[in-house]
């Protein structure tokens, strides 16, 4: 059916596969009209009927009845002869749309270092600085302000964003030794290589220092996936820590002994 829905008025109408009892009850409601079996102008009791053959046009003249189709054999993909479609380059890249432009910025992260990991004593203090020239600032501390100065042991971070919207991220540990025994530690220890790939090696100098020393491998958070101990035999021990499993991203080694403790920022790649 093809229906004016400005006026409600039926412009053509051809029933397949309707019975007599069907056309003469006809009533739907089509694009805001009701439409009943007076508003098409159809002549014949049934509808075009063909069970499981195929419909087909017959002549160009339109009768309104059963005589303008006829019944055929199916034929699948076999065009109907005198049929043009209206896209037949199509599918192919035959009728592009029109091609629109658009302009796509990309920028860079914005550069950012807060230095090394870094020691101080206390009761000192020390500066960071996330550099000039960005539109904001945000610190682990909840400061907004281009500097902070702390005086505790931490990791702290810093997210700045620049004048195009774009952030960056980084982060710092700072280890603040409050006794001459976290000096000693610290000057004890080693470990390579830094960022690691799959295996670190990690020496420590009981030539400083005697009694034991627990390596912690510590994800972002703190949470600790690896321990390992070592006791005071001879001037230096040598212990490797497996890494191959651990995916990618910033990690932390904490050396502990009986009277002090420290960390180290440690990047897996």
């Amino acid at each position: 059916m093809i229906l004016d829905t400005v006026n409600g008025v039926v412009i053509d109408f051809v029933p397949f596969e309707w019975t007599p009892a069907e056309l003469a009850s006809l009533n739907v409601l089509l694009g805001g009209w009701t439409i009943t079996a007076a508003d098409v102008s159809w002549t014949g009791a049934t509808g075009i009927s063909c069970a499981a053959m195929s419909y087909a046009r017959s002549g160009s003249d339109d009768h309104d009845d059963a005589t303008d189709f006829a019944c055929g054999a199916v034929t699948p993909g076999v065009q109907n002869p005198g049929l043009i479609p209206p896209f037949s380059s199509c599918g192919g890249g035959g009728c592009p749309s029109a091609r629109a432009s658009k302009v796509v910025n990309v920028y860079t992260l914005p550069p950012l270092f807060l230095g090394n990991d870094t020691i101080i004593g206390s009761p000192n203090s020390i500066t960071l600085n996330a550099g000039t020239g960005f539109s904001s600032y945000l610190w682990s501390t909840s400061a907004t302000s281009q500097t902070i100065t702390v005086s505790t042991t931490n990791n702290y971070w810093v997210t700045v964003t620049d004048n195009n919207g774009c952030h960056n991220t980084d982060t710092i540990h700072v280890d603040v030794l409050t006794n001459a025994q976290e000096a000693l530690l610290d000057k004890s220890i080693s470990f390579f290589p830094n960022p690691v790939t799959n295996e670190l090696t990690v020496t420590i100098a009981f030539s400083n220092m005697p009694g034991k020393v627990t390596v912690n491998l510590c994800d972002e958070l703190g949470r600790k996936i690896q321990e390992k101990s070592i006791s005071a035999h001879g001037q230096n021990r040598t212990i490797t820590l497996d890494l191959s499993a651990c995916s990618k991203g910033m990690y932390y080694l904490e050396f502990r002994n009986e009277k002090a403790s420290i960390m180290k920022k440690l990047v897996k790649l």
